[in-house]
């Protein structure tokens, strides 16, 4: 999967914390064992780390390096149950703007404190792409899908289809079609993401209730308003 190279090396420590290569404590790799690794600057190094401690994930101490932290804070920040390593579809039209790529970002920020895995497809405003991408990860198996999806008068019979085969699905829409039951979002960007991974999650450990959120969104016009 095509990721920043921070949030790579993010990804593998928070990988390797939840098989319990790393535990509560361990010190984990160096920023120069880290530049070393995976071939990137130390300076990437350091901020991969240091994204990981303001999540509360791990610990630095000067003079002695970064150690696995697990913290009642960084607990009471998941507001959504665990994924226990289910993989999520994310299909998004564009990545042109910097709001597209924070709400990727947040995307794969609270994937992955759901301890979810995250798979992207651009479709690049194409209705037909957006059809093929859920088809292709149907086939591959993935658990739920967040969907963006194209912006057109209708949605393609795949979007239906998933809503009637009843697989978890959360849609952040561009329009205000009528999409009854499936759980739609407007909120400031990082809301948008924080709340579609919930959401999701939601369905995914059956404690979704379909009338939660009824009204269709337009996430474009929400993020002119912040």
């Amino acid at each position: 999967m095509n990721r920043p190279l921070y949030q790579r090396i993010q990804y593998d420590i928070i990988r390797r914390i939840q098989s319990g290569e790393l535990a509560e404590g361990d010190l984990v790799p160096s920023e120069k064992d880290l530049s070393l690794q995976y071939g990137v600057s130390r300076i990437t190094a350091k901020n991969a780390l240091n994204g990981l401690v303001e999540r509360g994930l791990l610990s630095r101490y000067r003079g002695k390096g970064t150690f696995v932290r697990t913290s009642p804070e960084a607990k009471r920040r998941r507001t959504f149950p665990t994924g226990d390593n289910k993989t999520i579809a994310v299909i998004l039209p564009a990545m042109k703007t910097k709001n597209d790529q924070r709400l990727l970002d947040g995307l794969e920020k609270y994937c992955t404190e759901a301890h979810y895995n995250i798979l992207v497809r651009i479709t690049r405003e194409s209705q037909d792409e957006e059809a093929r991408a859920i088809e292709q990860f149907r086939e591959t198996g993935v658990d739920g899908f967040i969907i963006f999806p194209v912006e057109r008068e209708n949605y393609n019979d795949g979007i239906l289809r998933l809503s009637l085969d009843r697989v978890p699905l959360v849609l952040v829409t561009f329009d205000d079609a009528d999409l009854e039951g499936i759980p739609h979002i407007r909120q400031q960007e990082d809301e948008i993401s924080r709340l579609a991974v919930e959401l999701l999650s939601e369905q995914l450990h059956g404690r979704f209730d379909p009338r939660r959120i009824t009204v269709p969104i337009h996430y474009k016009r929400a993020l002119e308003e912040v």
